[in-house]
């Protein structure tokens, strides 16, 4: 399976664009649970450096697609979509483990206002951040491109 896009020109990711962009993530959160053991628990620093490490990833990413293939990552809606799809995977990936161990305690007939926006911010914590992230990173990898 490619890693980087192998027609430039597209205006969609390809599978292996989305997977290549989600091993970096991977790497990403290897990294940070080496890391984490020397953050202290109370602080918020740890929010920190996940964001930093996974903006990294887009970024390596990034440079290495756009050294591989000039051109592969500098149109915006590619980005923009590379940037979903992979935040997507990244939700799916991290919420059928949570969905399996904990929907047996979550009751729909007694679901409350807090459970709901609980279920909100996981959301967005699992889907939305990572997008951010990730097209932060990309978008910086084809700016210093355009620079250089």
């Amino acid at each position: 399976m490619r890693f980087i896009p192998s027609q430039p020109d597209l205006r969609y990711p390809t599978g292996g664009t989305i997977f290549g962009l989600f091993s970096f993530q991977i790497g990403s959160v290897l990294l940070f649970s080496f890391v984490a053991s020397f953050i202290p628990a109370e602080s918020g620093m740890s929010y920190v450096v996940a964001g930093a490490l996974t903006v990294l990833a887009g970024l390596l990413y990034g440079m290495y697609a756009e050294s591989v293939i000039p051109g592969a990552v500098r149109d915006r809606h590619f980005r923009r979509t590379l940037a979903w799809r992979t935040s997507l995977l990244t939700c799916l990936v991290a919420l059928v483990p949570m969905l399996v161990f904990k929907m047996g305690t979550i009751t729909v007939a007694n679901i409350s206002f807090e459970d709901l926006l609980t279920w909100a911010y996981l959301l967005g914590g699992i889907l939305l951040m990572p997008f951010l992230e990730l097209w932060v990173g990309l978008g910086l990898a084809a700016w210093l491109k355009r620079k250089v």
